[in-house]
C-alpha cells in the first residue's frame, strides 16, 4: 500500500488494544482483567493479530483487503460482491486464512461479516418488513469496515432456556404442570436480578426513541471474548415473539453484557513441536448474558419482524459458503498430511492405502467442486450483490458433515502406531534415550523426529481435546446433517426431471385406461 492512500486497518497490535475495552469475560468463575494476556484467550488472539498484521504484507495486501470505490483500503471482510471476480476474490481470503489454522478455526476474522453482507444482499427484503431500520445496514458495513471489526453471532438458544419464556408452548414441549407452564410463558419465572426480570428467550425489555433494552442469554458466542461486536437475534426460533423478533449489533464491551468462557483446549504451555495445533491457542466459545444491555436504533437492522428467521437461508448463503470453502480447504490439507505420512513411513505403494487415501481425495475434490459450482451458479439478488447457488452449498455442507467422520477416521488409520505412540521434543532431546528414539522411529523417508512431529499435528486434528472441540463444532455448526437434509429436499429443482418423466409416460396428460 502506498503512503498516501488511506486505509482503516489495523495491525496486530492496534488489534489487541481495541480489546481492552473494559468488557467482563469470565473463565473458571473469574473475571479475565486482559483477554491478551490470559492463558484461556490469548493464543487465540495471537493468531488473529498475526492476520491483522498480515493486511499490511504487500504479498497479502489484495488477498485480505480491497479498495473501496472512495479509495480507502479495508478488509475484505466487508466485501459485498457484485461479480464472480469479487466471489473468487473472497474465497482467496478465506483459502488463506483457513490454511494458516488448518481449516479448524470456524470464525476467522471475515466470517461474521457475511452474514452482515448477507443483511446488505437483502436488503430490499429488510425494506418490505422492517424499514425503519433496513437503512441502518449499509451504514453499519462501513463503520465496522472503517474499525476493521470482527464479529461473533450468538444467535442459538442455551438448552436449559429453550423451553422457557414466550417460546414456549409453540414448541410441542409437554409440562405436567399447567400453572407452572403459564407462568412460565408469562416469564413469571425468569431469573430475577434485583429489579430486573431476565426472560427466557433474549427479547426487548423496554424501549425509547434512543434504542432498545435487551435482556436474556444466546449461546455461540464463539470467538466474541477475541472479537469486538455481537450480532444478536433470534433466527433459531421457530416462533419467537415480536419483542424477540430483533437483529441487532451489539459491543462485546457494551455495558450489561457478561461472557462466560468454556474449559480452553489450548496448550499454552505446550511447544509447537508437542502440539501444533493446541499449543498456538483456542477460538473461544462462550455463553453471552445481556442484561438491560441499551442497543441505540441505529445498531439494530430489524424488529417485529418475526418472519425473519424464516429467510435465514438466504441471509445466511455467504456464511454457509465461507463454511463449506474452509471444510474443503481442510479436507485438502487431510490429503497433504497423508501423503507426507505414508510416504514417511513407507506404505504409500499399498493399495489398500492408496484406496483410503483416495476417499479422502474425493471428499476434498466434491467440497471444491460444490465451492465452484455455488459460483458458477450465482444469480443477483434485488439489491444488485451476487449471491452463491444456496442449492450447492447446502448440498455441499450435508454431504461434508456427513461424511467428516468417516474422512478423520481414514486419517487416524493411516497414521497407524504413530498417533498413539508420540513423544515430546524433550525425549529427543534426552542424551540418553533420545538416540535411541531416532534410531527405532526413523521412517522410510523421513527422520524420527519429522515423522514425530507430523503424528503431533495428526493427533492435534484429529485425536486431542482440541480436535474432539472441533468435530461437536462442525456437526452443530450452521446446524446439523438431518435440518440439512431437510434443506436440500426443500430447494431442489426437480420439476424439469417430474415433467420429463411425465411427459415421457404420458402421465397428467388426460384420462387414463
Amino acid at each position: 500500500m502506498s503512503t498516501e492512500e488511506q486505509h482503516y486497518l489495523l495491525d496486530g497490535d492496534g488489534y489487541r488494544q481495541s480489546l481492552r475495552d473494559g468488557r467482563r469475560v469470565f473463565y473458571r468463575g473469574e473475571l479475565i482483567e486482559d483477554v491478551t494476556t490470559h492463558p484461556a484467550t490469548s493464543g487465540g488472539i495471537d493468531l488473529l493479530a498475526e492476520s491483522y498484521d498480515a493486511q499490511f504484507d504487500p504479498d497479502l495486501q489484495d488477498v485480505l483487503t480491497f479498495v473501496r470505490p472512495d479509495g480507502a483500503r479495508v478488509s475484505k471482510a466487508w466485501m459485498i460482491p457484485r461479480s464472480r471476480d469479487d466471489l473468487r476474490s473472497r474465497r482467496a481470503c478465506v483459502e488463506h486464512l483457513a490454511r494458516r489454522t488448518f481449516g479448524i478455526f470456524g470464525r476467522q476474522m471475515d466470517m461474521i461479516a457475511t452474514t452482515q453482507i448477507g443483511m446488505a444482499a437483502n436488503i430490499e427484503l429488510i425494506r418490505q418488513h422492517s424499514p425503519e431500520y433496513a437503512e441502518n445496514i449499509l451504514p453499519y458495513i462501513d463503520y465496522a469496515a472503517e474499525g476493521n471489526l470482527i464479529l461473533a453471532a450468538p444467535v442459538a438458544d442455551p438448552q436449559g432456556w429453550r423451553s422457557r419464556g414466550s417460546a414456549l408452548g409453540r414448541r410441542g414441549v409437554p409440562l405436567f404442570d399447567e400453572t407452572k407452564a403459564a407462568a412460565i410463558r408469562n416469564d413469571e419465572l425468569g431469573l430475577r436480578l434485583g429489579d430486573h426480570v431476565i426472560p427466557g428467550a433474549l427479547q426487548v425489555v423496554r424501549e425509547s426513541d434512543e434504542g432498545l433494552w435487551i435482556s436474556g442469554a444466546k449461546i455461540v458466542a464463539t470467538v466474541a471474548p477475541q472479537g469486538h461486536e455481537m450480532v444478536v437475534s433470534n433466527i433459531a426460533l421457530p416462533d419467537p415473539s415480536p419483542e424477540g423478533s430483533l437483529w441487532a449489533l451489539v459491543p462485546v464491551g457494551a455495558e450489561g453484557v457478561r461472557l462466560v468462557c468454556r474449559e480452553t483446549t489450548a496448550l499454552p504451555d505446550a511447544s509447537f513441536h508437542d502440539h501444533p495445533i493446541a499449543s498456538r491457542g483456542d477460538e473461544a466459545d462462550a455463553v453471552a448474558l445481556f442484561e438491560e444491555v441499551f442497543v441505540p436504533r441505529w445498531r439494530v437492522h430489524s424488529y417485529r419482524w418475526t418472519e425473519i428467521g424464516k429467510h435465514y437461508g438466504d441471509i445466511g448463503t455467504l456464511e454457509h459458503w465461507h463454511t463449506l470453502t474452509r471444510i474443503c480447504v481442510k479436507a485438502e490439507l487431510f490429503v497433504g498430511l497423508l501423503q507426507l505420512i505414508t510416504d514417511g513411513i513407507g506404505t504409500s505403494h499399498r493399495d489398500g492405502v492408496r484406496q483410503l487415501v483416495a476417499e479422502v481425495m474425493e471428499y476434498a475434490s466434491v467440497l471444491r467442486g460444490m465451492v465452484l459450482a455455488s459460483e458458477e451458479q450465482a444469480t443477483y439478488t434485488a439489491s444488485g450483490v451476487l449471491w452463491p447457488d444456496k442449492r450447492m452449498i447446502t448440498a455441499g455442507r450435508a454431504y461434508a458433515l456427513g461424511r467428516y467422520p468417516h474422512i478423520v477416521h481414514i486419517v487416524k488409520e493411516l497414521g497407524g502406531q504413530g498417533p498413539v505412540l508420540r513423544w515430546s521434543e524433550a525425549d529427543f532431546d534426552n542424551p540418553e534415550v533420545g538416540p535411541w528414539l531416532e534410531w527405532a522411529y526413523e521412517g522410510a523417508a523421513i527422520s524420527a523426529r519429522d515423522k514425530n512431529l507430523l503424528m503431533n499435528l495428526l493427533w492435534d486434528l484429529t485425536s486431542g481435546s482440541h480436535a474432539g472441540r472441533v468435530g461437536l463444532f462442525e456437526n452443530v455448526n450452521g446446524f446439523p446433517v438431518p435440518y440439512l437434509r431437510i434443506r436440500v429436499y426443500n430447494e431442489f429443482d426437480r420439476a424439469g426431471a417430474v415433467e420429463a418423466i411425465t411427459d415421457y409416460l404420458g402421465l397428467g396428460a388426460g384420462e387414463q385406461p
